[in-house]
């Protein structure tokens, strides 16, 4: 089980399929806990079984459908490293499923899509940003969430200034001396040679960076997130020169990774990423405000819908606990509300965050007393609709 990429969440939501099956639970570590994940998701595949032959499946295909989850039941590896919460989504042609920290309450729906709101909402509070450790000597490239870091594998990216550039364009071998610091031990290796393609040290180590941050976006392109710079400020300073990379912060974190606690690299990155996230979300919010008086807003789910499908919305805001049961006739754009869940209820509001995420909107999470007019749902659009 792999955590969560954007690009995994934009495939789940692109997805479709006569019969989709949506489960999130509680998942907890520990032998006693480990049996309670086995019955509590053992009861809830019978669950899924019972839905789709009342949906009209028949038995066979739903035994083949479900098959890869009920290996899942008894598997001790797979259970030992829960926590937080259990995502899992199943259908004909897809299986897939995602643990995050936080903690999920069982829920389960069918579809013709997968009901992705608890993940949406889990990803973004768990919001990610990676710390690139930078020296000559080595290169460490980290991602931060949920209070931990996982290293990030450089697979072929040059990983030290002397890997970078062992031979010049043309294959002419550079040569290098140590040059000693000017106190502690060890040295600094400066690169030279006839006709070499780097005349001095800092060419030398922009060149390098430039191969790095080819390779850093390559390994980041389906994830990206804030990228957190930790070295030297010369060292830094210039990365943030060859770098294309889009999202840099531009304060950086001094010194090596030598003598550092995890936990403390960790709370002094996150604080540097942190105003990136909550700029984004307040930006929106003042917009929305601005907007208030005119058609380039709307807290009203009969015209969000609508304009969720066609991709017109540019921001959707939604309360943390909101859910409105009903159908929506994407070809008559006609919306029918149901009291409480039926066999035939789509979260409405699940299908306005899938369908804005969908098309390019952003999709943010928040307290009932931080909505906008303290609504469950609300929206900026690109423009101004003709009627709302």
């Amino acid at each position: 089980m792999r955590s969560m990429t954007q690009n995994d969440l934009k495939k789940l939501a692109e997805f479709r399929e006569e019969w989709c099956v949506s489960i999130y639970m509680p998942a907890d570590p520990g032998h006693l806990q480990y049996r309670k994940g086995t019955i509590r998701l053992r009861n809830i595949l019978g669950d899924v079984e019972k839905a789709l032959r009342q949906k009209g499946m028949r038995p066979p295909e739903i035994q083949k459908m479900l098959e890869t989850a009920h290996a899942l039941v008894d598997d001790s590896d797979f259970w030992r490293n829960q926590f937080g919460g259990l995502a899992m989504f199943i259908a004909r042609t897809h299986f897939s499923h995602y643990r995050v920290d936080t903690r999920f309450k069982q829920f389960l729906l069918t579809g013709k899509r997968f009901h992705l709101k608890p993940l949406m909402k889990a990803n973004r509070n768990s919001d990610a940003f990676y710390v690139l450790a930078l020296s000559q000597n080595k290169v460490q490239l980290m991602k931060g969430q949920n209070d931990a870091f996982d290293q990030v594998d450089l697979g072929n990216v040059p990983a030290s200034l002397e890997e970078a550039i062992r031979f010049e364009e043309g294959g002419k071998q550079l040569q290098h001396h140590v040059v000693p610091r000017a106190r502690g031990g060890g040295g600094q290796a400066i690169y030279h040679g006839h006709g070499s393609a780097f005349p001095d040290e800092k060419e030398a180590i922009l060149q390098f960076f430039k191969k790095l941050d080819t390779g850093v976006r390559n390994i980041l392109k389906d994830d990206i997130c804030p990228l957190v710079l930790m070295g030297v400020d010369y060292i830094r300073a210039l990365y943030h020169q060859a770098s294309e990379y889009p999202l840099i912060m531009e304060a950086g974190i001094s010194g090596n990774m030598e003598g550092i606690k995890m936990k403390t690299l960790y709370e002094r990155a996150q604080r540097i990423a942190e105003p990136h996230f909550n700029l984004k979300e307040e930006k929106a919010l003042e917009q929305y405000n601005h907007n208030r008086m005119n058609t380039r807003t709307s807290n009203v789910l009969e015209t969000i819908l609508p304009a969720a499908l066609h991709g017109q919305v540019e921001t959707l805001f939604v309360r943390e606990d909101a859910v409105c049961f009903g159908s929506f006739d994407e070809e008559n754009l006609e919306i029918s509300l149901h009291d409480g869940q039926q066999e035939e209820s789509e979260d409405l509001i699940d299908f306005a965050c899938v369908h804005t995420y969908i098309n390019g909107g952003d999709v943010f999470f928040l307290e009932g007393e931080a909505m906008p007019e303290e609504a469950e749902i609300a929206a900026s659009f690109y423009y101004q609709l003709e009627s709302v």
